[in-house]
């Protein structure tokens, strides 16, 4: 089975190679170089598990298109809206989860476990928040902040709150789960 780390790093991969490139090159080779390397994301995705996750899709959908659009109009701040888009849709599926179906978006990720209703739709909530935070602080860096300051927060920083994010939310959950098949 592959490790969730694995699978959240090469997630992250095609921002390592924009990062990369960019500081090789330039912005508008390294947004060539992101586009093509969430392609083969993509690909290498769809060979592995003959499908494709719909959170990936319309990642790299989004990246075709901003990033395509960057380069076309030779405008930077085009690519820098990606994450807020992302992150504000995102949002906002986590925020209509609690008024459609009977479980929320947690809930449903977690379906395997016996997480009580109350805590998945906290955390379900806060996700909402910590994802809306995130693209407004992406728009507050992109238009302070240089490109190049945009960029290394967008690889170091925004990394660096996800896991502290995601770390407050596991051990908060590990407490509701069943303790023999978690020894801790």
């Amino acid at each position: 089975m592959e490790s969730k780390l694995m699978k959240f790093l090469f997630d992250f991969l095609p921002f390592v190679v924009f990062f990369i490139v960019y500081v090789m090159y330039d912005f508008f080779t390294a947004t060539a170089a992101l586009i093509v390397a969430s392609l083969l994301q993509l690909g290498i995705y769809w060979c592995k598990y003959r499908k494709v996750e719909k959170m990936l899709l319309f990642s790299v959908a989004l990246i075709v298109v901003f990033g395509g659009t960057t380069i076309i109009f030779q405008d930077e701040d085009i690519l820098k809206w990606k994450t807020t888009v992302f992150s504000f849709v995102t949002a906002a599926v986590f925020f209509l989860s609690h008024f459609i179906g009977k479980r929320v978006l947690l809930q449903r990720i977690f379906s395997h476990f016996p997480i009580p209703s109350k805590v998945c739709r906290f955390w379900n909530m806060a996700w909402v928040l910590f994802l809306t935070f995130i693209g407004i602080l992406n728009l507050f860096i992109a238009y302070h902040y240089s490109t190049k300051i945009w960029i290394y927060f967008k690889l170091f920083g925004f990394l660096g709150l996800t896991i502290v994010f995601l770390s407050i939310q596991a051990v908060a959950l590990a407490k509701h789960l069943p303790k023999d098949k978690f020894p801790g």
